[in-house]
């Protein structure tokens, strides 16, 4: 992890994802935003939540992968312990790159703007969702 600056706010960032994407997240276009806008603050939120989930699944996954490592007494594992194996590192994998997916999209919101696109949607939606609600009050008053 290495940690960055932004707007005054600390962040931390896999070195991978500064290295390997850097240069695309200064370069990909921005979607204007309301600084502190309630909307920024609820994905800010979300991808906050999704990261920090996946982090601790990470963890959890690294937890059971250096308990099947451990489970072998004689460094020498049998066919079934094997598959043990081969199902925690997949664990682990899978995890790291949740983690890292996870941590680039809320890198790109909190510096980029960027907004994931499913959650575009479901602003989008929200807000069609909401004046209808309002007629149906207005309506029935």
């Amino acid at each position: 992890m290495i940690e960055v600056s932004c707007g005054g706010r600390k962040l931390a960032m896999f070195g991978s994802d500064l290295t390997d994407r850097g240069e695309e997240n200064f370069q990909a276009e921005a979607v204007a935003q309301v600084p502190g806008s309630v909307e920024s603050q609820e994905i800010r939120q979300v991808l906050q939540g999704a990261f920090d989930a996946a982090q601790q699944r990470l963890i959890e996954a690294s937890k059971r992968f250096t308990e099947v490592m451990d489970d072998i007494p004689s460094g020498i594992p049998h066919p079934d312990g094997t598959d043990r194996i081969h199902q925690a590192s997949r664990e682990c994998k899978d995890s790291r790159e949740a983690a890292s997916a996870a941590m680039k999209r809320l890198s790109d919101f909190m510096i980029g703007g960027i907004i994931p696109s499913e959650l575009e949607r479901k602003l989008v939606a929200k807000e069609t969702a909401e004046p209808k609600k309002k007629s149906s009050r207005e309506g029935g008053s």
